[in-house]
């Protein structure tokens, strides 16, 4: 297993989220979509936790993570406190959750489905799209609780507002907030064209996965269009 202890750089943070920044290993190389298993360096007897990169493979210089805090957790409650020069403990990366299907020259829609801190493999995916200059239709729809929740709305807004090709759909489920819609992510008051020809990455709890990929499948998508991310 590959190790690396690498310092924070930064960490913002909105209660219960916050977006960590740490030094990006040398010679570390991931795709778009995978996680590391994280520690704090002064908690060696403390189990490590899965945490999805949120920055993309092209990016240089840094990780960046969204991370959601469980107060019972026995990690995420240690990131969020996290300061900067602390030191963390990184191995991996992990997982199959990844860009595939799709290259710089192909002109497939993606659509990128989320919740919460689940769009963090997401975030990594749609960054790395736009950096390629992917020439296909890309559109990100993420839900959360909360409009103090949005950290990353006034990005993916500018993305959506200067690139022609990529379009963003906010929910807030617990709020009125101007500019999103309200309630649960509802796939029927998004316009899907040419499903035979969309890549699907869902990625959040799962029964909000196991009914956006039943919602897809009724709107024309096949089985193997659809790549999933579930967590707890």
């Amino acid at each position: 297993m590959n190790r690396h202890f690498m310092k924070v750089l930064e960490n913002k943070t909105a209660d219960p989220y916050c977006v960590l920044r740490v030094e990006r290993p040398p010679a570390f190389d991931f795709l778009a979509g995978q996680f590391v298993m994280i520690r704090r360096k002064e908690d060696p007897l403390c189990d490590r936790r899965a945490f999805s990169i949120a920055s993309s493979p092209l990016e240089t210089g840094h990780l960046e993570f969204f991370i959601k805090k469980v107060d019972a957790g026995a990690v995420s409650p240690r990131l969020y406190t996290a300061q900067q020069g602390d030191v963390l403990e990184l191995s991996g990366p992990f997982g199959k959750f990844v860009l595939s299907d799709v290259s710089a020259g192909d002109e497939k829609g993606v659509c990128l489905i989320g919740a919460g801190s689940g769009l963090a493999p997401l975030l990594s995916m749609l960054r790395t799209l736009v950096l390629q200059k992917y020439p296909g239709r890309i559109h990100l729809i993420h839900s959360t609780r909360k409009a103090r929740d949005l950290l990353y709305r006034q990005e993916l807004e500018r993305y959506a507002a200067t690139l022609p090709l990529v379009s963003y759909t906010q929910y807030v489920s617990r709020e009125v907030v101007s500019g999103c819609l309200q309630g649960r992510i509802d796939l029927q008051q998004i316009e899907i064209k040419h499903p035979d020809a969309v890549l699907a990455y869902v990625c959040g709890p799962p029964a909000l996965v196991d009914d956006i990929v039943a919602a897809l499948k009724k709107r024309g998508l096949s089985e193997d269009a659809i790549k999933t991310e579930r967590y707890d």
